[in-house]
């Protein structure tokens, strides 16, 4: 029930779709189209600028002695449901007219798929059918024609006082307060809107994986709450970007789950040892071990949570280095050209200041 279909597109397509996005690119770029809330799919956006700007509202309302509630929306297959005819209707809103709309239209309209199945007698497939909604995906042109679609929602949500955060269809709404129940209040106001969008580009909202978090500086909140029409349950912590956000803002749990995955890593590094090269371990460990621990350390590395990581760090230097399990590390992270997690610390922290030059 959740498998994501993926075009397979001929060089001559994807080459025709390149040079449809670059002009398109620039003409969103000279209008100044897309809403500052989107960090999906664009120049010099990333999860990391989503997580930020999420996190600097979080610690600023929290400094000034507010509560802050979050809701964290989660759509159901919206790749899949974009609706051509609201998607053609936008942009010729926004100024794509006459044979470029014509184009999308045909782009968009009358794409084939089928389901293969593979089993013990070989592969099976089943009739084709015609695709009358969503957008390719594995598409050069798939990912900013959806953003197209849902920059409006931004807007929708707007308020002063609050913030919305979009990474291509993950959404998360934050609002400030004096107290819990101000939040849910103005919360209330917003999940209507949230609502009437949804309906109005033939989406669907996933009740079970939408949460809300409350944060605040200790204590916790249990239960749910009736937001629009849906019922929202509030959570510890919630999955965001590939980071576990607690309430408390301490990633605990995000470091513990990280923690195992290392362990994984690290026993797969260890059986990799003795039928690889020194080189080839490395790059295992680059791409296995390092591309794990990097990510969003920014914001999960407070310093009981990074003390905990590099302790499997070095346990995978010494794999890597073929030393003893207790043997000091010391000088081997130079030698191996490793930097070590406080330093990659630094170094992803200056990374993300120069990117918001």
């Amino acid at each position: 029930s959740n498998f994501q279909p993926i075009s397979l597109l001929r060089f001559l397509s994807k080459l025709l779709e390149y040079l449809m996005l670059t002009r398109l690119n620039r003409f969103l770029q000279d209008v100044d189209f897309f809403s500052t809330a989107q960090h999906g799919f664009r120049k010099d956006k990333s999860t990391l600028t989503a997580l930020q700007a999420m996190t600097e509202f979080i610690f600023r309302s929290l400094d000034s002695g507010k509560t802050v509630l979050g809701c964290f929306i989660d759509l159901t297959k919206a790749f899949d449901l974009a609706s051509h005819e609201i998607l053609l209707l936008k942009l010729e809103k926004i100024g794509v007219r006459g044979l470029p709309l014509d184009w999308f239209a045909s782009y968009l309209a009358d794409r084939p798929w089928r389901v293969m199945v593979n089993g013990d007698g070989g592969c099976f497939y089943s009739s084709d059918r015609v695709s009358t909604c969503g957008v390719p995906q594995g598409s050069l042109l798939g990912p900013i024609l959806f953003l197209i679609l849902v920059n409006d929602l931004p807007e929708a949500l707007a308020d002063p006082g609050s913030l919305v955060v979009n990474f291509a269809d993950d959404t998360n709404f934050l609002v400030q307060g004096n107290s819990l129940e101000d939040c849910i209040a103005i919360a209330q106001g917003k999940f209507r809107s949230l609502e009437s969008w949804i309906h109005a580009n033939h989406l669907v909202l996933n009740q079970t994986k939408t949460k809300s978090v409350h944060f605040r500086a200790r204590g916790a909140t249990v239960g749910s709450v009736l937001l629009g029409s849906t019922d929202v349950t509030f959570s510890n912590s919630t999955s965001f970007l590939g980071l576990q956000i607690d309430e408390n803002l301490k990633f605990q749990e995000h470091a513990v789950n990280l923690l195992s995955r290392l362990s994984k890593v690290c026993y797969c590094l260890r059986r990799l040892r003795s039928v690889v090269s020194t080189h080839s371990l490395k790059a295992a460990y680059h791409g296995l071990f390092l591309s794990r621990a990097r990510y969003g350390i920014v914001f999960w590395s407070t310093p009981g949570n990074l003390e905990l990581i590099f302790k499997m760090q070095k346990r995978a230097l010494r794999i890597v280095s073929g030393i003893p399990p207790r043997a000091s590390c010391r000088g081997r992270f130079k030698a191996n050209g490793f930097l070590t997690l406080p330093g990659l610390y630094i170094y992803e922290s200056l990374l993300l200041s120069v990117a918001q030059r």
